[in-house]
């Protein structure tokens, strides 16, 4: 079984950071986990798709969410351009609650599936080559991104989850306008784990991801916002006992642990919206990383009504060179209530 967190009662899907080592990862990981399973209503395994067109302050994502015990996919697609406070209002939401999950067994269990609002993912050659495409006629959208690994799958301890940087080829047409897809996204799967939906006691949960092309570095944190660096929700909700809950750097073509990772985020008095975030690493080979980002698109979406997780792209700043990446930020009704009062 998952284990919960006693001091947060938060789901421990992650390594909490005590992680030493990588899983390994194999093409077979690209596609349902039928034999890795436990009872529960929650037990979930996902893809999903990042890319970004960051110059027009444009993010994406894809994603596919099943519910193996229950039988149930959630899926589909979101395309934002700049701050927006309500899901609906992005250019591309399209996201459908409950299908069938036979939709991605009878896809190849992931190789080849489609979703009934115009979205098809085909795995061209697994932890390789993956191919998008969506299309609403009506709204005059078409999606057609090519994922190519650009680096290897990069899975976590348990062998329950990984993630990947992917270089983002393609072309995307919103309502009639056509942009062009050129950089570097992440993917990241995972299965095999609870994800409980019940009202976590907790400050915002804040997971990043960022890519310096230049650098050919590119990087991952999750954790809540270091207290000493005096965190909007500090003295109104109890600090967890983790603060750093997993990370790792790719550089150079090697895999690298996290030793630290630190991370504050500043919000919207109002909506709490992210507005900056500042990120301290340490690699296994002690270099440090002091990595400032600013968000330029955001929006935010329940994947379940007990949460929001507020969505943004995040210009990425460090030594004087710029990076693009993702800044996903899960909001409880305990903080939003702590900070109203």
């Amino acid at each position: 079984m998952t284990d919960i967190d006693p001091a947060t009662n938060h789901i421990e899907w992650s390594t909490g950071g005590a992680g030493l080592k990588f899983g390994a990862c194999g093409p077979d990981d690209e596609l349902l986990h039928p034999h890795v399973t436990q009872p529960g209503d929650t037990l979930s395994e996902t893809w999903l798709y990042m890319w970004y067109v960051p110059e027009e302050r444009i993010s994406a994502f894809a994603y596919v969410w099943v519910h193996p015990n229950l039988g149930v996919l959630t899926s589909g697609l979101t395309v934002y351009q700049g701050h927006l406070e309500h899901p609906l209002e992005a250019e591309i939401f399209d996201i459908r609650a409950y299908l069938s999950a036979s939709l991605v067994r009878e896809g190849g269990n992931g190789r080849d599936v489609r979703i009934p609002n115009g979205m098809r993912i085909q795995i061209i050659e697994p932890l390789q080559s993956i191919h998008l495409t969506y299309e609403d006629a009506d709204r005059n959208h078409v999606v057609d991104v090519h994922f190519t690994a650009a680096s290897p799958p990069i899975m976590r301890e348990n062998e329950r989850h990984f993630d990947q940087v992917i270089r983002t080829q393609g072309r995307m047409v919103l309502a009639g306008r056509e942009y062009r897809v050129d950089g570097f996204g992440l993917r990241d799967r995972s299965w095999g784990e609870l994800r409980p939906e019940h009202p976590y006691p907790i400050p915002p949960y804040t997971w990043l991801t960022g890519t310096f092309a230049q650098s050919k570095l590119s990087w991952h944190l999750c954790a809540f916002d270091d207290p000493a660096q005096l965190p909007d929700w500090l003295d109104r909700m109890p600090v967890p006992e983790k603060i750093f809950r997993e990370g790792w750097v790719y550089r150079d073509g090697e895999m690298l642990r996290l030793l630290e990772g630190t991370q504050l985020t500043t919000r919207d008095p109002q909506s709490r919206r992210p507005l900056t975030v500042r990120v301290r690493l340490v690699d296994r080979r002690h270099r440090t990383y002091e990595i400032h980002g600013t968000l330029v698109a955001s929006t935010s979406w329940s994947p379940w009504p007990n949460m929001r997780c507020r969505l943004g792209l995040a210009r990425w700043e460090m030594a004087g060179e710029i990076g693009w990446g993702d800044i996903q930020e899960v909001h409880t009704g305990d903080y939003l209530r702590a900070l109203k009062r």
